[in-house]
C-alpha cells in the first residue's frame, strides 16, 4: 500500500470573546482526522500531533494573569494555553500551534478526502479548582466541551489558508486561525506483497510505459509541492519580515549537503526489456525509485521546516496577510448568492409592481441551477458557514438613484445603534451586533434597551426616549464625541422608532452615514394582504388598546394628515445619511412589501393616496440621494404556523446567520 505524509501546522492567532454568557477557565482543543469510508461508522484516522510551535514575546501582566495553564500535546489532541476571560470583548494574544502528522491513501490515487479539523471550546467554572489543580495538571477533570468548530479541509497538498473560528450562537467569540499544510513524502507499506511483488503487479510485470507512469505521476506532485511551496515561503519572507537581517538570514534555503545515493529512471530506459525475467533488477529498480521520492521529500522537508521556524518571525503580519485573502473569498462567495440592478431614475420611490413575484421566480430557478448547487468549497470549509443551496438567503438588490453619487470617505470611529422591534428586547439584535463586532472589531455599538419594557407606547414617545438613551451613551463612553460616523439598524418598529428619535439628534447630522431598516413598515401596514395578519393586529388593538398599533394601522386619527405615520414621514432626517437601505422580504406579510421598501403601490383608492403622500413628503427630505432596496427571499423547510402567516420571514431578518454575514461581508459601503 501506498501512502502519502501529509503535515498540517496549525497556528491559534487570538482568541476573542465578543458574547460569551459566562466568566471562567476558557481552553481551546484542536484535533485532525480522517473519516474513513471503508470502515465502520464512528472510526477515523487521526493525525498525530507532534511538534508545538509558540512565538517568545514579552507578556504584559494583565496577560500573565489571564494565562493558568500553558499549551500541551495529550494523545491526538493539541491543548491551547487555558486562559480565563473575564468582560466582553476581551482579546486573549495565544500565538501558538502545533504541527500535526497524518498518512492517507495515494494508491491508486492521492486520496486526501474526508479529513477535517476540529476546534472544541472548553469551559469550566472557575469556583470548582483551586491553584493547586492547575500546579498539577488536573485542569481536564473539570472541564467540558461546550461548543465546537468544524471544518473539512479541501486541497490538503498544499494549504495556506486564514480560518474564522465562530462557535455557536450561545458562545459567541472568535479564534484566529491560520492553517499551513503540505504533502512531504510517499512511503510503501509492505503487507502481503513485497515492494518488486506490487509494483509488478501494478504494472503488469513492468511494462515500460507503466513504470515510467508510475513514476512520472508521484514525483511529479512532489516536484510540483517543492516549487509550490519554495515560492511561497519565499514570497512571504520578503512581504512579512521587516528586520532585514532576520529576512536576509531566512532567504537562503538550507538544503542537505549529503545527496542520497539513488540513479534517476531514465538510466534504465535501456535495460527495460531485461525486467521481466530479472528479479535482481527489478529489486534495484524499485528503490531506486523510491530513493529519487525520498530525495525530493528531503527537499521538502527541509523547506517546511525552515517555514516553521521563520514563523515565529513573521505570525503576525502573516495573519492579517491570509485573514484579507480570506475575507475577499467570503465576499466572493456570498455575492453568489446577490443580484444587483442599478438604476438613475427621476422618482426614487418608483419600482415594478411585479418585482416581488418576479423575485421569488427567480430565486426559485437560481436555487435549481447546477452551477449554484456545486459551488466549489472553501479550501477550509467552515461546516456551519454556508446553508445548502436549496435553503440559502438570495438577496435582490435594487439601488435607485437620481445621480450619480461619491461616497464620502470619513475615517475614524464609527457607532452603529441597534433597535428591536414591536414586543421585542435587546437581545433580538445580538446576531448583528456580534457579527458586526467579527467582521469590524474597531466599530462601536450600542444596543437600544430604553423601549424593551414597553412597545405599546407612542411611537414617537419612543423616539424621544431612544434619543436622550443615545445621548446619554455617547456621554459616557465618548464624551468627546470622537466618533465620526453614526449608523442604525431597526427591526420591523425599530426603523421607525430610529425615524422618530432624528429630530432629537440633529447635532450629530453631519455624523449620520447608514440607515438600514429590516422589515420595517414605514407607510403603515394598510397595504397588507394577510387576513391573517390583519384580523390578528386587530383583535390585538382591540385587546390591549395597543397606541403603537393604532398608529402602524393608521386608526390613531380620523383625520389621516394627522395620523403618526402621517406626521412621521414630514420629519427630517433621512437625508442627513450618506447611506439608505431598506430591506425587505416578499414573503413576510408582517411588514407589507411596499411599505418596507417606501415604494409606491398599485392602485388609486383613499388609502393609496394617502400613502403616495406620505412617500412624497420622505422623498423631499432626501434630495439628489440614493435608496438600496434589499428583497431577500427564503426557501422555508417544512410548514409551520409561521411560515404559513410570513411571520418566519419577517423573524429571519434577525436570526438568520446567512443572511446577517451575508449582509455585512458584501455592503461594506454600508458598514465600513
Amino acid at each position: 500500500m501506498i501512502t502519502g505524509t501529509i503535515e498540517i501546522f496549525v497556528h491559534l492567532s487570538e482568541f476573542r470573546n465578543i458574547d460569551l454568557f459566562h466568566q471562567g477557565v476558557y481552553q481551546l482543543k484542536t484535533s485532525i482526522f480522517q473519516k474513513n469510508q471503508n470502515q465502520t461508522q464512528g472510526e477515523a484516522s487521526y493525525a498525530q500531533p507532534y511538534m508545538s510551535v509558540e512565538k517568545k514575546k514579552f507578556i504584559p501582566n494583565q496577560a500573565i494573569d489571564t494565562v493558568v495553564e500553558q499549551h500541551k500535546l495529550l494523545d491526538t489532541d493539541f491543548y491551547s494555553k487555558a486562559f480565563i476571560i473575564k468582560y466582553c470583548d476581551q482579546v486573549v494574544d495565544l500565538n501558538e500551534g502545533c504541527v500535526f502528522r497524518i498518512e492517507v491513501q495515494a494508491y491508486p490515487e492521492m486520496d486526501p478526502h474526508n479529513i477535517y479539523c476540529v476546534t472544541e471550546l472548553l469551559f469550566c467554572e472557575p469556583s470548582v479548582i483551586t491553584q493547586e489543580d492547575f500546579k498539577i495538571d488536573k485542569l481536564q477533570q473539570y472541564q467540558k466541551c461546550v461548543a465546537k468548530f468544524q471544518s473539512r479541509l479541501h486541497n490538503i497538498k498544499l494549504i495556506k489558508e486564514f480560518v474564522s473560528c465562530q462557535f455557536d450562537e450561545q458562545h459567541f467569540c472568535q479564534l484566529k486561525l491560520t492553517v499551513h499544510s503540505v504533502l512531504v513524502d510517499f512511503k510503501y507499506h509492505q503487507n502481503n506483497l513485497s515492494i518488486e511483488q506490487f509494483m509488478s503487479k501494478i504494472t503488469n510485470k513492468f511494462i515500460s510505459n507503466l513504470v515510467f507512469d508510475f513514476y512520472a505521476g508521484y514525483n511529479k506532485i512532489l516536484l510540483q509541492i517543492h516549487e509550490q511551496l519554495q515560492n511561497y515561503y519565499l514570497q512571504v519572507i520578503k512581504q512579512c519580515i521587516s528586520d532585514e537581517h532576520i529576512k536576509n538570514k531566512y532567504s537562503q534555503l538550507q538544503y542537505i549537503n549529503k545527496s542520497l545515493n539513488y540513479k534517476e529512471l531514465y538510466e534504465y530506459s535501456s535495460r527495460m526489456d531485461e525486467l521481466k525475467n530479472n528479479v535482481q533488477l527489478q529489486e534495484e529498480l524499485c528503490n531506486q525509485l523510491f530513493l529519487e521520492i525520498k530525495h525530493i521529500s528531503s527537499k521538502i522537508f527541509m523547506v517546511w521546516y525552515q517555514f516553521i521556524d521563520a514563523h515565529n518571525f513573521m505570525a503576525q503580519s502573516l495573519t492579517k496577510t491570509l485573514e484579507q485573502e480570506y475575507i475577499q473569498k467570503l465576499k466572493e462567495r456570498w455575492g453568489e448568492s446577490i443580484f444587483q440592478h442599478v438604476q438613475t431614475v427621476d422618482d426614487l420611490s418608483q419600482q415594478d409592481a411585479q418585482l416581488g413575484k418576479n423575485h421569488k421566480i427567480m430565486a426559485k430557478q437560481y436555487r435549481n441551477n447546477n452551477y449554484y448547487k456545486q459551488l466549489e468549497p472553501l479550501n477550509i470549509e467552515d461546516l456551519d458557514l454556508f446553508p445548502e443551496a436549496k435553503i440559502h438567503p438570495i438577496v435582490f438588490r435594487d439601488v435607485s438613484r437620481k445621480q450619480e453619487v461619491q461616497q464620502k470617505q470619513v475615517k475614524g470611529l464609527h457607532l452603529f445603534v441597534f433597535v428591536h422591534g414591536y414586543q421585542g428586547n435587546s437581545y433580538d439584535m445580538r446576531l448583528w451586533r456580534n457579527n458586526l463586532a467579527i467582521r469590524y472589531p474597531d466599530h462601536l455599538s450600542l444596543i437600544s434597551k430604553c423601549n424593551e419594557d414597553n412597545t405599546d407606547q407612542d411611537i414617537m414617545v419612543m423616539g424621544e426616549k431612544l434619543a436622550l438613551e443615545i445621548k446619554r451613551w455617547i456621554k459616557e463612553w465618548c464624551p468627546k464625541e470622537n466618533f465620526s460616523k453614526l449608523s442604525f439598524i431597526g427591526h420591523s418598529l425599530g426603523g421607525l422608532i430610529i425615524r422618530a428619535a432624528l429630530p432629537y439628534l440633529s447635532k450629530y447630522k453631519e455624523k449620520m452615514f447608514t440607515y438600514l431598516s429590516l422589515g420595517s413598515p414605514h407607510l403603515s401596514y394598510t397595504l397588507s394582504s394577510s387576513k391573517v395578519v390583519d384580523t390578528g393586529l386587530w383583535l390585538i388593538r382591540k385587546w390591549k388598546k395597543c397606541v403603537c398599533l393604532n398608529q402602524l394601522t393608521l386608526n390613531d386619527s380620523s383625520n389621516p394628515l394627522e395620523t403618526c405615520l402621517y406626521k412621521l414621514s414630514l420629519y427630517e432626517g433621512l437625508g442627513w445619511f450618506t447611506n439608505i437601505a431598506l430591506m425587505s422580504s416578499y414573503q413576510d406579510t408582517y411588514s407589507p412589501f411596499e411599505s418596507a421598501r417606501i415604494q409606491r403601490p398599485k392602485g388609486n383608492n383613499k388609502d393609496v393616496m394617502i400613502i403616495n403622500k406620505m412617500i412624497d413628503n420622505i422623498m423631499k427630505n432626501i434630495p439628489n440621494q440614493k435608496i438600496d432596496r434589499l428583497d431577500v427571499n427564503y426557501e422555508q423547510v417544512g410548514k409551520s404556523l409561521d411560515t404559513m402567516i410570513g411571520r418566519a420571514a419577517h423573524i429571519a431578518f434577525i436570526d438568520n446567520s446567512a443572511l446577517i454575514k451575508l449582509s455585512i461581508y458584501s455592503f461594506d459601503e454600508l458598514f465600513d
